[in-house]
Order: C-alpha cells, then sequence, then structure tokens
C-alpha cells in the first residue's frame, strides 16, 4: 500500500496585527498544516508602523524571525462608494 504525504498550505497572511491577528498568525506559523510564507501589514485599529512592528515582534516572541514582514499600505487604495 502507497502512503501519500499531504504537502502543506503555502499562506501569506494580510494583517493589522493586535491580539486576533497576533493569535492567527502564530497559529500559522507553528502549524504543520501550513507553511507560512510571510505576512503583510496594514493599516487598522493603529497605524501601519505599529502593525508592522507588532508582526515582526510576533515572529521573535515565537522563535521565527526569519518569516518575511512586508509593510502595506496605511490607507485603502480605493474610497468605499456612497
Amino acid at each position: 500500500m502507497q502512503q501519500t504525504v499531504a504537502m502543506a498550505a503555502r499562506v501569506i497572511l494580510d494583517v493589522d496585527t493586535g491580539t486576533d491577528d497576533a493569535v492567527a498568525l502564530m497559529t500559522a506559523a507553528l502549524s504543520p498544516d501550513i507553511e507560512l510564507v510571510g505576512a503583510t501589514s496594514v493599516n487598522g485599529n493603529t497605524g501601519v508602523e505599529y502593525t508592522t512592528e507588532n508582526t515582526l515582534r510576533v515572529f521573535d516572541w515565537i522563535g521565527m524571525p526569519e518569516i518575511p514582514v512586508f509593510r502595506g499600505m496605511d490607507r485603502p487604495m480605493v474610497r468605499p462608494q456612497p
């Protein structure tokens, strides 16, 4: 009988890292079923400079500072239609 090996899903997370996204980042980074390729940070409940720093700190905290983090937009690219 031939055994098949499931490959981990390659994922990039787009986050505005606060507590909820920090948990999602840690879960994805530490899951054997996910290959976390990287993260992008955007403006959310706080500015993008803080969400980027928070994302980097999460990866440092779990001992995975090699996961790349890319700073995204500090505001929406398109305004919502009225």
